[in-house]
């Protein structure tokens, strides 16, 4: 599972996204249009899955609400386009470990 959040830049599309990438192909499975964050300000990404349910917030403010059976158990991406400049701090993943 990967998020995408596509802030400021040359081609700005202002989407936050869920995405899945299997067998190296990668597929949207939930998508929120946003206002433009501002430049220079940090922002909060929040994602809550329990089973097929997943949520992501955006500072605070739930943009995705989605279902999706195609992983149990896995990793966790961060992404961003190439032409953006992105940093992520303070990342925290809690949950159970899978034996």
């Amino acid at each position: 599972m990967s998020l995408e959040t596509l802030l400021p830049g040359p081609r700005v599309q202002k989407v936050f996204r869920l995405y899945t990438l299997v067998n190296g192909k990668r597929s949207t499975i939930a998508s929120a249009r946003v206002t433009e964050p501002s430049l220079g300000a940090w922002h909060s990404i929040r994602v809550v899955a329990h089973g097929p349910k997943i949520q992501a917030y955006l500072n605070g403010t739930l943009l995705l609400d989605h279902s999706d059976k195609t992983f149990a158990d896995g990793w966790l991406g961060l992404w961003a386009k190439a032409d953006s400049v992105t940093e992520f701090a303070d990342l925290e993943v809690t949950g159970t470990v899978v034996k």
